[in-house]
Parts: C-alpha cells; sequence; structure tokens
C-alpha cells in the first residue's frame, strides 16, 4: 500500500512540476540528543525494590562513553549502541557489582537530563540530571 501511494504522490509531483509549480518538501525535524554530553551527571537507579545514588561521567558525546556509579552496589561502562533522535540506547558493562547485571538503556537525552528505562527490565530506570561540565 505504501508503495502505490508513494507512486500517486510522485505522479503527482511530476504532474505539478510539468505545470511549472515549485514543491518543496519538508521533513519534521527530530531532535536530536544534546550534542554535547561530556560532564558530571548525578540521580538515582530506581528498581522495583529499591532507590540507589548514581553518579555518571560522560567522557565522549558521540558515540556516548560513561562510567556509570552507584556508590556501594556496582560500576559499569556505558557504550552508546544505537541512536535515533534524542533517544540514544546503551550498554551498561557492569565491571565491579554487589548486586547489578550488565544491561542495555532506552534513553531520553537532553541537555539537562538523561532518562529511561533498563530495555529487559521496564520497572527499572535511571534518572540523572547534569551536575557539572567535565574536568570539573
Amino acid at each position: 500500500m505504501q508503495n502505490t501511494k508513494s507512486k500517486r504522490l510522485g505522479a503527482a509531483a511530476a504532474a505539478a512540476l510539468a505545470s511549472g509549480a515549485i514543491i518543496t518538501a519538508v521533513q519534521p525535524a527530530v531532535a536530536d540528543a544534546a550534542p554535547d554530553l561530556r560532564g558530571r551527571w548525578s540521580g538515582v537507579v530506581v528498581w522495583p525494590i529499591q532507590v540507589n545514588s548514581a553518579y555518571l561521567t560522560v567522557t565522549r558525546s558521540r558515540p556516548l562513553r560513561g562510567t556509570i556509579v552507584l556508590p556501594g552496589v556496582c560500576a559499569a561502562q556505558w557504550r552508546e549502541i544505537g541512536r535515533s533522535g534524542p533517544q540514544v540506547r546503551v550498554f551498561a558493562h557492569v565491571r565491579h557489582s554487589v548486586r547489578c547485571r550488565s544491561n542495555v538503556w532506552n534513553l531520553m537525552i537532553t541537555g539537562t537530563s538523561i532518562t529511561g528505562p533498563d530495555s529487559v527490565n521496564p520497572s527499572s530506570w535511571v534518572r540523572l540530571t547534569r551536575t557539572g561540565p567535565f574536568g570539573s
């Protein structure tokens, strides 16, 4: 069906051009994740049975790279594995853990916040806000 619709639109555009009309197409804008995410972020990781403080240091924006620490619980390296506009998927490779596991987070990112669920257990969330520039 989509192919037939595209053909009809293409034929209509060709006819309009033949008559001297000016045609412009505008793609809807999809806001990208903030361009410079480097710096310090803090907030919480919310699990079904507990809430833990979390501290993230972003060392690279594209692709996203960083280290997240939940004091007394675990630490993980974040590595971007996909991006579409403000949505960024990161793989969290747990390096030190009392009770964490490696996972993928589906994040929504702005210049001031990083939020999103665990891809496997959506009742687990990360919520972070920017607390300082990189190196401060």
